[in-house]
């Protein structure tokens, strides 16, 4: 009941982001003005823009913690430390991983094109095929029309 409460509340604020935003500004950003990234074309001077920027930030810092959490407690572990490492060791470990990721991310060419692929894909993967399979990890054994539903969501 919760996740179904999350996801409704954020694609509603996406949606209301979206109408405002196209309401706003729509007739001046056409896709080959923009050249995939809107807040560019837009005038900065304006506050309503700025807090833009400043939201879309503090979005993309924010869904960069979540996949980089299990990350850091893994390189911690192999670096021999135990699981509430001391504040000394894992402000050092995980700067490094962060600086590590600017590195990749400003060194590989096309890095965004790649990184929209594998978001892409996982999107699919967890929206699409992860559920059905948890489903039947969770219930047991299914009968002739879970495996139908399986094959087919996973398909």
């Amino acid at each position: 009941r919760m996740a179904w409460l999350a996801t409704g509340l954020i694609a509603g604020i996406y949606f209301l982001v979206s109408t405002v935003s196209y309401w706003t500004w729509g007739s001046r950003l056409t896709s080959a003005a923009v050249g995939g990234n809107v807040l560019m074309v837009l005038p900065s001077s304006r506050w309503d823009v700025r807090a833009a920027k400043i939201l879309i930030a503090g979005h993309a810092l924010a869904v960069y913690l979540f996949p980089f959490w299990p990350v850091a407690h893994a390189a911690e572990r192999a670096l021999g430390f135990s699981p509430p490492a001391a504040l000394s060791v894992r402000v050092p470990v995980r700067c490094a991983l962060i600086l590590a990721t600017v590195a990749v991310a400003c060194l590989v060419p096309y890095f965004g094109d790649f990184l929209g692929l594998l978001g892409a894909c996982g999107s699919i993967a967890t929206v699409l095929i992860f559920p059905p399979v948890f489903h039947a990890q969770i219930c047991g054994p299914l009968g002739p029309w879970g495996r139908v539903y399986l094959g087919v969501s996973v398909a």
